[in-house]
């Protein structure tokens, strides 16, 4: 990666800060699950086979077995592409305890 900054361009560096987030892997069990996980939070997903569409902030993201659906602090759910590069970015801290009574 280059490192090159036009002169006169103030960039700075930053730290994403540490936050919390729910996840669930995708499998080809719990796909309908996870479509009313996202449905019964008010966001809309659709299953079809073998996958699901969700519809993020960003537009329509598709999700299938080996990827991570994520919701994040302000309620809004998206996809991480699993494996290796899910381990470098996230850590699992545990189950999730809901808040609901």
């Amino acid at each position: 990666m280059s490192d090159k900054i036009p002169e006169g361009l103030e960039v700075q560096d930053a730290r994403k800060k540490p936050v919390t987030v729910q996840t669930v892997l995708v499998t080809p069990d719990n796909l309908a699950s996870i479509v009313e996980w996202i449905v019964i939070n008010g966001h809309h997903a659709v299953l079809d086979t073998d996958q699901l569409t969700i519809q993020t902030l960003e537009g329509p993201f598709v999700a299938r077995p080996g990827d991570q659906v994520m919701r994040g602090i302000q309620g809004e759910f998206y996809r991480h592409e699993g494996g290796d590069f899910f381990k470098e970015a996230y850590d699992i801290i545990g189950p999730h305890v809901s808040t609901d009574a």
